[in-house]
């Protein structure tokens, strides 16, 4: 068991027994964390064939965790946290705010009760662990990626015909497994080291493969299903490889498009229009000195009819495109008609879409009385 340098993340190193004496035990990491007297664990990495030596924490970077195993193999962790809420400007969007505890997802309709964590309004029991979760455009189903590589899809989060606090859970659909007999048809023979997973369309998902081919290689994976009488099926699938570490892949619900980040700042477009996809740079992430860096936090917003790219890096610089928005950000959300982002300074600043963002707007010393892009916080607020 280790915490890390600023003791909000536990990482415990387990060992799980087989069913029977034949079958080899599996090492497992799980992460921890701990807010509201509740301790919730966020995540779970398997070792199949490596057994585990010892965990260590980066001392610098409280977000980076090293697994070491007996067999000489060093896996590194970059971590960071991530809000799940169900975007997009749909009036189905009941702004969902999913929390992953274990193998349960705490659901709460923000655009019907806000309740204070730990509390929630309903939940979902998932066969595993949960390990990512994604919103389908449009109807919201829920699709939810676990630890043993398998995809659980639910129903939208219904409360229309609920009061509050909504406590009636939504029904599981299917269970997608992402292996399938017939390589040949699916192109998929078994998924591993799976993450961030992407509801794209109503029967296509996307998600990131990690495999250790020599080196670790990125996958972008899309996979179309089909469910029929309450069984899903992989119907087709194509791996696409990724020239560097992929850091983030992102899609726009509105405009319909998909990007995926690289280690070196990069934003390249996922396009599926050709007979296969392929991978498009389209812009990258520059620092005012012009040198290139890396967002974890990103997004798109079309602001004056044009789409661009909203990033926030670690060292809480928020750019927009090519231009530095904040130094001191700590957090941004997008809504239909406005960029809001929270400060270190303990200020929430809106950025109109409707309008070319204007060089200096944002300087507080230029403000006037009244000036409603400007509003006070609670110190240490961030926007989920």
């Amino acid at each position: 068991m280790q915490c890390n340098s600023n003791s909000d993340i536990l990482a415990v190193g387990l060992q799980l027994l087989g069913s029977s004496r034949e079958q080899k035990a599996t090492a497992v990491v799980q992460l921890y964390s701990f807010s509201n007297y509740h301790w919730y664990m966020k995540q779970e990495f398997k070792y199949h064939d490596w057994e585990l030596a010892d965990l260590l924490w980066d001392p610098e970077n409280p977000m980076n965790l090293t697994a070491i195993c007996r067999s000489g193999h060093l896996v590194r962790y970059h971590l960071c946290w991530d809000s799940t809420i169900s975007d997009g400007n749909a009036l189905t969007n009941e702004s969902v705010a999913a929390v992953v505890d274990g193998a349960s997802v705490l659901l709460t309709p923000f655009k019907r009760v806000v309740l204070p964590p730990p509390m929630y309004s309903t939940k979902l029991d998932c066969p595993a662990n949960v390990a990512s979760i994604s919103f389908a455009p449009q109807s919201y189903d829920i699709g939810v990626l676990l630890a043993d590589n398998t995809v659980a899809l639910w129903a939208p989060f219904d409360t229309t015909a609920q009061r509050p606090p909504f406590k009636t859970a939504p029904a599981l659909r299917a269970v997608l497994a992402l292996t399938h007999e017939n390589e040949d048809k699916t192109g998929i023979s078994s998924l591993s080291g799976l993450r961030q997973l992407n509801w794209i369309d109503s029967n296509t998902l996307l998600v990131v493969e990690s495999v250790t081919e020599g080196k670790i290689v990125d996958y972008v994976v899309l996979i179309q299903f089909e469910i029929k009488e309450g069984k899903a099926d992989v119907v087709n699938s194509h791996r696409t490889p990724v020239d560097g570490r992929l850091v983030r892949l992102f899609h726009n619900k509105d405009t319909k498009r998909v990007f995926v980040e690289v280690d070196d700042g990069s934003v390249l477009e996922y396009l599926t229009d050709a007979d296969m996809p392929i991978l498009d740079q389209v812009f990258q992430f520059k620092g005012p000195g012009g040198q290139t860096t890396v967002c974890p936090w990103v997004a798109t917003a079309v602001i004056a009819g044009e789409e661009s790219f909203v990033g926030l890096n670690d060292r809480s610089k928020l750019f927009l495109n090519e231009r530095l928005l904040s130094s001191e950000c700590n957090s941004f959300a997008l809504h239909s008609k406005f960029l809001c982002f929270a400060t270190l300074g303990h200020k929430m600043r809106f950025v109109s879409l409707s309008e070319p963002y204007q060089e200096g707007s944002l300087d507080i010393s230029t403000t006037q009385a009244y000036d409603d892009t400007v509003r006070e916080l609670e110190r240490g607020s961030v926007i989920v």
